[in-house]
C-alpha cells in the first residue's frame, strides 16, 4: 500500500549484505571471502540498476519497507538456528507446525472481519484453493529442507533469484515488461547469485570445541588411572 514492488526488489535484494553479517555474529560463519563480497556488490547493484530503469520508481514509504527489512532479517536467522539446532522426526514436522498455527489466528481474524461472508464458493474457486494449498505446503517443505543445508545468506540469494527468473518469466508472456537496460541488469543478478559462495563455518571454533572436549576426556581418564587400585605386583 505505501511502497511499490521496485522500492520493495531494492529492499529485498539488498538483505544477503546485511545477513552476511548475521551469519558471523550469531550463526558463526566466516565473512564472505572477496569473489562472494563482491558477488553480493554486484547482486546488489543490479537490482537497484533493474529498478532505476523501470519509469514508475517511487520513493515513498520506506518506513513500513524499513520494518519489513527488520522482520525479515530476524525471520532468516532465527528459522535458520531453529532448522539447526531443533532437533524433529523429519523435515514434515516443521512444514505441519509452520502452516498449521498460523491457521489458528487467520480463521479468528476472517471470522472478525467477516471476509468468509463476502467469498462466493463454487467449484472451480475451491478446486483452485486446494491446488493453492498443495503448491503452499510444497513450497514450505521445500523451503525447510533449504534452510536446513545452507546459510542464511545463501537461502536470501535462491530467494531472490527465484524472484528475478519470475521477472523474466514475465516478460516472456506478458506485454508490460521491464526494458532491454532493465533485462540486463537482472541477468546480471543471476549470474552474481551462481558465482557466490557460500561462507564456511568458522573452523576455530570447532577446533577450539574439540580441543576442550578432547582435554575434559584426557583429565578424566587420568583420574579414573589415579583413583583405580593397583594390583599385586
Amino acid at each position: 500500500q505505501y511502497a511499490n514492488v521496485e522500492t520493495f526488489i531494492i529492499f529485498r535484494a539488498s538483505t544477503p549484505l546485511a545477513l552476511c553479517v548475521l551469519d558471523y555474529i550469531f550463526l558463526g560463519r566466516h565473512l564472505p571471502d572477496r569473489r562472494s563480497a563482491c558477488c553480493l556488490l554486484v547482486l546488489g547493484g543490479g537490482a537497484m540498476g533493474y529498478v532505476l530503469s523501470d519509469k514508475s520508481f517511487q520513493v515513498k514509504g520506506y518506513f513500513w519497507v524499513g520494518m519489513w527489512f527488520m522482520v525479515f532479517l530476524f525471520d532468516m536467522i532465527f528459522l535458520k538456528h531453529a532448522a539447526d539446532n531443533v532437533v524433529v522426526k523429519s523435515n514434515w514436522t516443521r512444514v505441519f507446525y509452520s502452516n498449521f498455527i498460523p491457521c489458528l489466528p487467520l480463521l479468528v481474524i476472517g471470522f472478525w472481519t467477516k471476509e468468509s461472508h463476502a467469498v462466493e464458493w463454487s467449484k472451480a474457486g475451491v478446486g483452485f484453493l486446494l491446488l493453492s494449498c498443495v503448491m503452499g505446503i510444497a513450497m514450505s517443505y521445500v523451503s525447510w529442507q533449504a534452510r536446513s543445508l545452507v546459510s542464511a545468506t545463501r537461502f536470501s540469494i535462491i530467494g531472490n533469484v527465484c524472484k528475478f527468473l519470475t521477472i523474466v518469466v514475465n516478460c516472456l508472456i506478458w506485454d508490460k515488461h521491464a526494458s532491454p537496460q532493465g533485462i540486463l541488469c537482472l541477468i546480471v543478478c543471476i549470474v552474481a547469485a551462481f558465482f557466490y559462495k557460500q561462507a564456511p563455518l568458522r573452523l576455530q571454533r570447532v577446533k577450539s570445541s574439540s580441543e576442550i572436549s578432547l582435554t575434559e576426556i584426557t583429565d578424566g581418564a587420568a583420574t579414573a588411572t589415579e583413583t583405580a587400585p593397583r594390583g599385586k605386583e
